[in-house]
């Protein structure tokens, strides 16, 4: 008992540790925009898939749960007015399944604000060949109840 007493007490250490540090913008690994690029390049989908441009493009982002098809049929409104749409998946090329994300990017262990806005920002640099650089949106997918 005593045992699983300090393994609990441990995990709720590292826990509290690892928010103040997202808290603080402490990053534990650098990548550099390439790189950043490459890695969501799998998670990334373009609707329309011709891409021919530049033409307005939208880039939208899941919440903190992943990407749904609610994302989709918001993709092909968008491409219904004439706008392209991006479709970011930051949770998938990190191998992030639906339970990793409730429990651990819902709750700030993992992907803190700093990291999805390197995401923002490899995305806009990913779509710059086919943006129109005189327009800019952005959406992010939230549940009701999500703050």
């Amino acid at each position: 008992m005593i045992w699983a007493g300090a393994v609990l007490l441990l995990l709720v250490l590292l826990a509290g540790a690892n928010t103040l540090r997202n808290r603080a913008g402490i990053a534990l690994g650098e990548d550099t925009l390439d790189e950043r690029i490459a890695e969501l390049a799998p998670g990334a989908h373009m609707l329309p898939e011709d891409g021919a441009g530049p033409h307005p493009v939208a880039i939208l982002l899941s919440g903190c749960d992943g990407v749904h098809d609610n994302m989709y049929w918001w993709a092909e409104e968008l491409a219904e007015q004439g706008r392209a749409a991006l479709i970011l998946d930051s949770h998938g090329p990190r191998g992030l399944d639906r339970l990793e994300s409730w429990r651990l990017v819902c709750a700030g262990q993992v992907m803190p604000g700093a990291e999805r806005a390197g995401d923002l920002v490899a995305a806009l640099e990913a779509i710059s060949p086919v943006r129109d650089p005189g327009e800019r949106s952005v959406l992010e997918s939230r549940r009701v109840d999500e703050p």
